[in-house]
């Protein structure tokens, strides 16, 4: 994506204002939202809702937790992710040591397991835990960091 489409989608809807946290991602930092940014994403979230028929029509917001190391983006969500999803990141915290579970940052997902005070991560997967014999840690991350 170029640097100018990546700029004409967010100016496209008067967000001109907020950056992607990378060229060619739709993703960007929630904490450079501003009150006005907010109304314009949600009415623009919400603009063909029929509001007696809301329930079935609205969703959570797409994104979710973008994890960084070394200044670098390692872990984004992926399509379908949303920010419904935040729970899931909570529960590795609560998650045993030494076994691998699902992590649905949408698809494809990517596995974690908690391991001598560090969090390890796989590469991103459309497999389901039963069929992912071999799973490689692709990032090991420090417990006390994550959270």
């Amino acid at each position: 994506m170029t640097e100018e489409w990546n700029e004409f989608w967010l100016s496209d809807r008067n967000l001109g204002n907020l950056k992607s946290i990378y060229q060619g991602s739709y993703l960007v930092d929630i904490r450079t939202i501003d009150d006005l940014e907010l109304e314009t994403i949600l009415k623009t979230e919400l603009e063909e809702v029929k509001f007696d028929e809301c329930e079935d029509q609205v969703g959570s917001l797409d994104g979710g937790i973008v994890i960084k190391s070394e200044n670098s983006i390692i872990i984004t969500p992926m399509c379908c992710g949303d920010i419904g999803n935040l729970r899931e990141w909570e529960k590795i915290l609560e998650s045993q040591n030494n076994i691998w579970k699902q992590l649905w940052i949408g698809h494809p997902w990517i596995f974690y397991r908690r391991a001598n005070g560090f969090i390890e991560i796989s590469n991103y997967t459309e497999s389901n835990l039963d069929d992912f014999n071999d799973i490689q840690v692709e990032y090991k991350l420090p417990e006390e960091e994550f959270f």
